[in-house]
This record gives C-alpha cells, sequence and structure tokens, in this order.
C-alpha cells in the first residue's frame, strides 16, 4: 500500500514505519458511534474530605492550558482525587475516559473506538486521530505515569490532544515539562480523622492525633492502620502508637501473609535511582519529616569532617552544585517534596528506607558530627533551652542510632546531651531512658571506674533529683565520686563537683551537719574562677536560710550573685536563681520591699529564657504568691499560688516534691483565709506525697502536720460556733465580731 493509503472513507495518521518520523497518512474508516465512557474503569467514587483541593484543581484545569498533574509520592491518594475528580464532572462531558498509566491507553480504546490497527504504535495513532473527531467536552485522566524521559514522545501526542478540546489530568511522582503542577500534600488532619474514624471509631482525641501525626496523614497508610485495627482484635490504639515509637512500624501485620512492609515494598523502589542519590536519600532518613530549608540541609550533609580532635572539629563544604542537582533530581522524581527553597522527606517514606535500605553508621556519621557541634555546653541550661527548637532533630537521630545498634564514645555523647536537654525542659520521661543507655554503653566500652561512667553515673542521679527520687540518689552519686577521688584525688573541679551535688542531697533530707560540711570543702578549693564556688555559695546560703542562720546566709547569696555576674549573661536562669534565693532570704525577715524588685528580676528573666510553663519560673510565681499574701494583697497572691500549682501539676506531676510544696503553700493560703476546709484538703495532699519521699522527723512533714493540726481546730472549733450570732465577739478571743472572723464564710 502506498504512503497515502484509503480505507473505508475516514482518515487518521500513521508513522513512516522506515524512519520513524511521524508522517500523517491519510487512511479512511468506517463510520462508528463512539460511546460517551471511554474507558470500562473510572476508578473510585467515593472521598473524603479534599473539598479544598477539589476545588483547587477544578480552578487550575480551567485555567492552565486544560492540563495539570497531580504531583506527590506514593500512597499520597493522587489517583483517589483524580478518579472522584472524573466522577464528579461526568455530567458535564460528552467523552470521558480513565487510564492506569500509558501502557493501557491502546487497550481501553481499541473497543470504545473500534480500533482496526493490530501494531501497538499503528493503533496509538490511529486512537489519537479517532479522539481527535470527537466534538463536545471532554476529560481524559491518566493515573501514575511512569518513566517520563522514556515516554516523553507519547506523553507529547497525548498532551497535544488539549488541541482538539480535550482537558488531560494526569498523575504522577515525576515531574512532566510544560504541564502544569498540581502538588499533592498529606490530608488535612480532621479529612485524616474522618477517614480513620470511618473504618475504625478512637474515642481518645489525643491518642488519634499522635498516630495521625506519626503517619503524617498518609491517606494510604491512615487506611491501612484503620483497617488493621478493625480486623485484629489483639490490637488497640495504644499498642499500634507504641509499635509506631518503637520502630516497628514495618512490621505490623494486617493480614496472616500481609504486613505493612509488603505495602511499603510495593508503594516504592530505589532500581532507577544511582548510589550518590540512594545516599542522600539515606541521609535524609535521619533527619526529621519537616520542610527544612536548603541551607540547613546543605550544613547538615554536604560536610566532610576535618579534625578528629572533639574539641577542635572543623568541617569543609563539599560540592554545592552538585549536592543542589541530587537534591532537585529526587525531588522531581517525587521521592522528597520541594516548597520554595525547603524539602521534605516524608514519614511513610523513611519508613520504606529504613526497612529495605537501612544506612549504616558510616553513612550518617557526619549528620551526628554536625550535631554534636550544635550541642556544646549544654550543661548550660541557657544554651540547652535555645535548642528546643531542634530536639526533632535530635529525636529522629536517636531513633535510627537505635535501630543500627551502634554503641560507641561518640554516640554515647551525643546521647548524653539530648538527656540534659530533656533535663532542662522537666521532660523526665524522655531523658531517663536515655541516660540509663548511655551508663551502659560506657559501662561496655569502658568499664565500671572509667571517667565516663562516673559521669553517666552523676547524670542519672542529678535527674532522680529534679524527679524526687531522692532514695534512688545517694549511691549514684558515691559511685561517681569513689571513681572521680581514684582519678583526679579530692581537689579535682570534677570530684568538687560532686561533693556539691551530694551535700545539696543531704541539704534536702534535712541531714544539715553532713551538707554544710561538704560546701565547706567544696569552697575552701574553689576559686573565684569556678562556676562550681558560685553554686556552693548559693547552696550554702540556702541551707543558712533554712536554720534561720539569716545573717551568715546574706553574704554568700551576694558572693554568688557578684560570681555569676563575672562569668555569666546577667539574663542568665542560674543568676535569676540567685535573685530570687536572695529575695526569699528579705521575705523571710520580712524586708519586703528589698525582696520584690529582685523577685521581679527573677521573673523576668525566667519567663524570657525558659518560658510561662517551666516549672523554674513557676518558683517564681510561688515566691511572688507568698509575697502578695504577706502584703496584704490575697487577690494576686491567689493568681500566682494557682499559676504555681498548674504547671507543677502538668509539668511534674500530682506525686512530685516540688508540687507538694506547691500544695503546702496554697493550703497554708487557704488557712489564712479562712477557708479551713479546702486548707485540711490541700496540706493533706502535701502530707501524702512527702510521706513517699522523706522520713517523719523531716522538716517540710513537721511543719505540714502542724498546720494539720490547727486547721483540725479551726474546723472543730467552727462547728462550735455555727448557733454563735454573726455580730456577737467571737469566741477565739481575737477582738473581733465573729462574722469578721471565724464567722467569715459561714
Amino acid at each position: 500500500m502506498d504512503k497515502n493509503t484509503i480505507v473505508n472513507g475516514n482518515v487518521y495518521g500513521v508513522a513512516n514505519a522506515e524512519d520513524g518520523a511521524n508522517i500523517h497518512q491519510n487512511i479512511i474508516l468506517p463510520e462508528h458511534k463512539t460511546q460517551t465512557q471511554l474507558t470500562v474503569k473510572l476508578g473510585t467514587d467515593t472521598i473524603i474530605g479534599r473539598v479544598k483541593e477539589l476545588q483547587e484543581i477544578d480552578t487550575l484545569l480551567n485555567e492552565s492550558n486544560s492540563l495539570l498533574l497531580i504531583n506527590g509520592i506514593g500512597g499520597i491518594g493522587k489517583s483517589t482525587i483524580a478518579s472522584y475528580y472524573l466522577h464528579s464532572q461526568k455530567d458535564k462531558l460528552d467523552y470521558y475516559g480513565f487510564f492506569e498509566g500509558l501502557d493501557s491507553f491502546t487497550v481501553e480504546l481499541r473497543e470504545p473506538l473500534a480500533l482496526q490497527q493490530e501494531k501497538e504504535n499503528d493503533a496509538f495513532m490511529e486512537a489519537l486521530a479517532k479522539l481527535r473527531n470527537l466534538k463536545g467536552n471532554k476529560l481524559l485522566v491518566f493515573y501514575d505515569v511512569k518513566e517520563i524521559n522514556k515516554n516523553q514522545d507519547k506523553i507529547e501526542k497525548i498532551l497535544a490532544l488539549k488541541d482538539s478540546g480535550y482537558k488531560i489530568l494526569l498523575t504522577s511522582r515525576e515531574e512532566i515539562e510544560d504541564v502544569e503542577q498540581y502538588y499533592l500534600d498529606v490530608l488535612s488532619l480532621p479529612d485524616a480523622k474522618e477517614l480513620f474514624n470511618s473504618i475504625y471509631k478512637v474515642e481518645d482525641e489525643v491518642l488519634l492525633e499522635e498516630i495521625l501525626e506519626y503517619l503524617d496523614c498518609h491517606a494510604f497508610f491512615v487506611e491501612m492502620t484503620a483497617k488493621t485495627l478493625k480486623s485484629k482484635k489483639t490490637l488497640t490504639p495504644q499498642i499500634i502508637k507504641e509499635k509506631f515509637e518503637n520502630g516497628e512500624f514495618s512490621t505490623i501485620q494486617r493480614k496472616r501473609k500481609e504486613s505493612f512492609n509488603d505495602y511499603l515494598n510495593e508503594l516504592f523502589s530505589f532500581d532507577e535511582l544511582d548510589n550518590e542519590e540512594i545516599l542522600m536519600l539515606k541521609q535524609l532518613s535521619v533527619l526529621p519529616s519537616i520542610e527544612i530549608e536548603f541551607e540547613e540541609l546543605e550544613y547538615i550533609l554536604n560536610m566532610t569532617k576535618q579534625n578528629n580532635n572533639e574539641e577542635l572539629i572543623h568541617f569543609q563544604k563539599k560540592d554545592s552544585e552538585n549536592f543542589e542537582e541530587v537534591l532537585q533530581y529526587i525531588s522531581e522524581k517525587g521521592w522528597i517534596s520541594s516548597i520554595d527553597n525547603s524539602y521534605k522527606l516524608h514519614q511513610i517514606v523513611k519508613e520504606y528506607i529504613l526497612s529495605f535500605h537501612r544506612p549504616i553508621f558510616e553513612e550518617i556519621e557526619i549528620v551526628l558530627d554536625i550535631y554534636q557541634v550544635y550541642l556544646n555546653g549544654v550543661t548550660d541550661i541557657k544554651i540547652a533551652m535555645s535548642l528546643k527548637n531542634k530536639i526533632k532533630y535530635f529525636e529522629a537521630l536517636s531513633k535510627v542510632l537505635k535501630l543500627l545498634h551502634t554503641e560507641n564514645e561518640n554516640v554515647a555523647h551525643f546521647f548524653a546531651r539530648v538527656g540534659l536537654i530533656y533535663q532542662h525542659m522537666d521532660n523526665y520521661k524522655k531523658a531517663e531512658p536515655i541516660y540509663l543507655r548511655v551508663l551502659d554503653i560506657h559501662k561496655k566500652i569502658f568499664g565500671e571506674t572509667h571517667l565516663y561512667t562516673a559521669r553517666a553515673y552523676n547524670n542519672l542521679a542529678t535527674l532522680y533529683m529534679d524527679m524526687g527520687l531522692y532514695k534512688n540518689v545517694e549511691s549514684l552519686y558515691l559511685k561517681s565520686l569513689g571513681i572521680r577521688e581514684e582519678i583526679y584525688g579530692v581537689s579535682h573541679p570534677e570530684t568538687i563537683n560532686l561533693y556539691i551535688n551530694l551535700a545539696e542531697l543531704y541539704q534536702i533530707e534535712g541531714q544539715y551537719k553532713q551538707s554544710e560540711a561538704l560546701y565547706l570543702k567544696a569552697l575552701s578549693i574553689l576559686d573565684n574562677s569556678d562556676l562550681n564556688k558560685a553554686i556552693a555559695y548559693n547552696n550554702l546560703a540556702e541551707l543558712y536560710r533554712a536554720e534561720g542562720k539569716y545573717g551568715r546566709a546574706e553574704p554568700l547569696y551576694k558572693k554568688a550573685i557578684r560570681i555569676r555576674k563575672e562569668l555569666q549573661s546577667l539574663n542568665h536562669p542560674d543568676i535569676a536563681t540567685n535573685y530570687n534565693n536572695l529575695g526569699l532570704l528579705y521575705y523571710t525577715i520580712k524586708h519586703y520591699k528589698k525582696a520584690k524588685p529582685l523577685y521581679e528580676k527573677a521573673l523576668r528573666i525566667r519567663e524570657e529564657v525558659l518560658g510561662v510553663n517551666h516549672p523554674t519560673t513557676a518558683t517564681s510565681y510561688n515566691t511572688l504568691a507568698l509575697l502578695y499574701e504577706a502584703l496584704g494583697n490575697n487577690k494576686k497572691a491567689e493568681i500566682f499560688y494557682l499559676k504555681d500549682l498548674r504547671i507543677n501539676e502538668e509539668r511534674l506531676g500530682l506525686y512530685h516534691p516540688t508540687t507538694a510544696e506547691s500544695y503546702y503553700n496554697f493550703g497554708s493560703f487557704l488557712y489564712d483565709t479562712n477557708s479551713f476546709k479546702k486548707a485540711f484538703s490541700y496540706i493533706s495532699k502535701s502530707i501524702e506525697i512527702w510521706e513517699k519521699f522523706f522520713p517523719q522527723n523531716h522538716a517540710n512533714l513537721i511543719n505540714a502536720n502542724q498546720w494539720l493540726n490547727k486547721i483540725e481546730e479551726k474546723l472543730n472549733t467552727k462547728v462550735a460556733f455555727s448557733k454563735i450570732a454573726r455580730n456577737a465577739s467571737c469566741p477565739c478571743k481575737s477582738g473581733k465580731k465573729y462574722k469578721k472572723c471565724c464567722g467569715k464564710n459561714n
């Protein structure tokens, strides 16, 4: 047959088989009535949520030259939203079709368009020709278009159908040149909740949000997690959450021979990536699943370590242009999302990498080294609190290091520093297992009598001090002290630090003589260039204040402040502690005018550096409450008492000794304002807690029990007074009328 061939009347173009050029030949085809629905399958006709996204897709498709690509990672819901959009538009369309990839194009259209050609390329061209002849409103949806570069020619021919009045909606993880993209993000939290609860109802809103946060609202795994819970009675939402937190996401069994691991393997594959691209994804997998700016990514990942000396670590930047090219490429291939100048590796992609392409330690060591630079100086609470915004980064790396079971000196130091941040943030629940892990690593690597082991004992002991678990503390301090004295002797700063820590424990336990001896020993060795001397002065002053030795306490507080001013910034939380304690001394001796500015200065620093909900800030609220009560401003006093109480209950828990102190102080205030029943309740709570931590002869318990006896007397008297006339003199011999005194609240 010649190149211009006539077959029964209708014309379409065929490519030249010899040279591959797209030469259109005239072929006449028989008359054929085409049905409205061009494909057998149309995808799903149901969707939960995505109202805003559907509106945006409709607007863009009508305004973007009739072509739109829905882009995003695997399992995010691209096919669902594309097919639902098609169903939502059917009544407005004369012709429509839904294609699963490019390969289904001629297969789906062979019968509806009565394709005559047998060869794939010929049939493809015949289909295009017949589609061009169709009139009216037309929409074609192509789901999961792959291998964009390889199929570029075919894609261009399909996209050219826009010139024949077609709207074309495509979905892919990759980008298509000259086609406007719509990046489909994760489900909104309300949509994710609705989807989850439509399958499996979770009554606990907080727990559900924690599960969805871990899944990063990934549509496919939100659905699969809900279906797994529905089908397995042995699983609960709490167990699922714990599995996520313990790195067991991929091991969750949906059915007997079907796990989340299988789903990950179906959704993702590294087959088309080279080693450099794979390495970058492995390194990204140890970062949090959040949007991270390019400059920060480059600082963390695109460096080489120049010096192995821990105190003098230097880094050199590698090829920036190549780094950016690799990052852009894996973004174009749908592995990471790119918004403006930021990039994000989704949590579910992380799970795939950590399940099937888990990095080895050497591949991610640079991240650890960079973080160690961030973490220098975290023993200082001010530096630690400034790193709160980095805690997600440290947590993400910590999880991977645990998965790798890597135990070396560098890893142990990293964990110890992260533990310190948690401790300064009063997140003791997270700090404790980290400190225990550090202790275990140091014992394994260095043995029981190494300095690092001694430091691990000390850190764990200081944590238990903050937690109020005093019974666990002394043995740990003594172990640490024994090692340090053996290595350094009694005059080294590390040894003296232990004397001060141990003295503080004895002070809290009411063993004042032992405490004083250790403080004095430390002060006799330290010089004024050591912050430990400021700590020792402050703590010894606190001891003397507790013993009523006010004249000896005041100069020690002032010495502590002077040293701190010379060695630290003026808004450091430790100076705030010294101001607050000196103010407390003045309050105790009723020099209220001197106390107030010190309290206010301390509060200003603490709120600025630590935040308004930190337990140390709560201490300032408590001392101000005491002051305002003493000044007769009960309204302000109550506000500050309740602030202090709320923070300690929320941050430290209901059974912490500091929370007990809040109950005690507020109970005393209620007694003074004649609210005896409430006072009895709060003082009783404080005694109940303190009895778990202190012996019966502890000053706190003695004072609290004395208060309780006074309150009981008032309550008993109150019952006896109940029949007294309100204008009569009060039987308590105060000289006031009954209604102005003990009968005030009757």
